[in-house]
C-alpha cells in the first residue's frame, strides 16, 4: 500500500514539475523575453537620445570654436583661397630677401565629416573642409632660407608644412629651397578679416649659431705641413678633430648627433655611447651636443667642429640635458 502511495506521489510531483515548466516556457516566450528585448531596445534608443542631447548642448561652444577657426582661414571658396595663398607666399618670399621666388598651388581635396560614418544617411553630403596644396621655391643664403621657412611657420592661417628640401650650391654659400605645404578652409564660411602675421626677427636667435658655423660649408683642405724632425716613436699623432663638424642634432624620440669629416665627406650618426675617436656622445640639448673627453665634459655647438668644443663647468650637469 505504501509503495503505491509513493508511486502516485512521485507521478504527481513529476506532473507538477512538467506543468510548471510548461507555464514558465509560455510566460518566458510570451512576456519575459519580449519584455527584455523591448527594455534593451529602449536603453539603446535612450543612449542615442542622450548622445544627440549632449551634442546639442555642446553645439554653441562648438560653433564658437568653429568661428574662431574660420577667422584664421584664407577664405570660404577655392578661388579666394587659391589667390590668397599665392599672394601670401609671394609676400613672404619678398620679405625674406631670397631671390628667384616661384609660387604655385596644386591639387585640392574635399573632406567630409567623420560623423558621416557614425550617422549614415542622417547628414548631408556637404563637405566640411577643403585642403589646398601650395609650394614656394627660392634661392638665398642659409640665413635668408631659414628666415623664409620660419616666416611661413609663423603665419597665423592654418597650414601643415609637408616637405622642406635644401640644395646647397657653391660649397654651401647659397641654397635652393623648396617648401611644400597644405592649408584648408571651410566651404561657404569666409573670415570677416584676413589674419595678419606678426613675425619678428628675434625668432631666428635660437638658430644664430647655425648661421655663424655653416654646417654645409666644407673648409678647404689643410695645406701640407712643412717637414719637421721625426717625432719619437712613442709619440702618438693627434686626431684631426678640427675636420669633424657637428651637422645635426636630434633630441626625440632618440638622441642622435650627426657629424661629417671635411676631407672625405664621411658622415656618421652618433647615438649615446658612440665615439669619434676618444670623444663619447652623452647627451643632446637644443642645438648643442655634449661629449666626454679625457675624463671631462665638453659641449659642441651645431655647425662647429669638435675642435671648437667648450668645457662644461663643474656646476653644470649633462644629465639635465638628456
Amino acid at each position: 500500500m505504501k509503495s503505491d502511495q509513493a508511486k502516485r506521489f512521485a507521478i504527481v510531483v513529476v506532473a507538477v514539475l512538467i506543468g510548471c515548466a510548461l507555464v514558465w516556457y509560455v510566460v518566458d516566450r510570451s512576456y519575459i523575453t519580449p519584455r527584455q528585448e523591448k527594455l534593451t531596445a529602449i536603453e539603446s534608443e535612450q543612449a542615442s537620445i542622450d548622445k544627440y542631447r549632449d551634442a546639442l548642448n555642446r553645439g554653441p561652444s562648438i560653433q564658437r570654436s568653429l568661428r574662431g577657426y574660420e577667422s584664421r582661414t584664407l577664405g570660404g571658396d577655392l578661388e579666394t583661397v587659391d589667390h590668397e595663398l599665392r599672394a601670401r607666399l609671394n609676400h613672404i618670399g619678398q620679405a625674406s630677401s631670397v631671390t628667384g621666388v616661384r609660387v604655385d598651388t596644386g591639387r585640392y581635396v574635399s573632406l567630409q565629416s567623420p560623423a558621416k560614418r557614425l550617422f549614415s544617411g542622417r547628414l548631408s553630403d556637404e563637405f566640411d573642409f577643403v585642403e589646398v596644396e601650395g609650394s614656394i621655391s627660392a634661392e638665398g643664403t642659409l640665413k635668408e632660407v631659414a628666415e623664409l621657412i620660419d616666416r611661413i611657420d609663423a603665419e597665423p592661417w592654418p597650414k601643415q608644412i609637408d616637405q622642406v628640401s635644401l640644395d646647397p650650391k657653391g660649397n654651401g654659400k647659397t641654397f635652393k629651397v623648396v617648401v611644400r605645404l597644405t592649408t584648408l578652409f571651410i566651404p561657404g564660411r569666409s573670415p570677416t578679416t584676413q589674419p595678419t602675421s606678426d613675425w619678428k626677427t628675434n625668432r631666428l636667435a635660437r638658430v644664430a649659431s647655425l648661421f655663424k658655423n655653416n654646417p654645409f660649408h666644407l673648409p678647404p683642405p689643410a695645406k701640407p705641413a712643412k717637414a719637421v724632425a721625426a717625432a719619437s716613436v712613442s709619440q702618438r699623432p693627434s686626431f684631426p678633430y678640427h675636420k669633424w663638424a657637428l651637422t645635426g642634432v636630434i633630441e626625440s624620440p632618440v638622441t642622435e648627433a650627426h657629424v661629417r669629416e671635411a676631407d672625405s665627406g664621411q658622415a656618421r650618426v652618433l647615438k649615446v655611447g658612440d665615439r669619434v675617436h676618444e670623444m663619447e656622445l652623452v647627451a643632446v640639448n637644443g642645438f648643442v651636443a655634449h661629449f666626454v673627453f679625457e675624463g671631462k665634459a665638453w659641449s659642441v655647438e651645431l655647425g662647429s667642429t669638435m675642435n671648437d668644443r667648450q668645457q662644461i663647468s663643474e656646476t653644470e650637469k649633462i644629465g639635465s640635458a638628456q
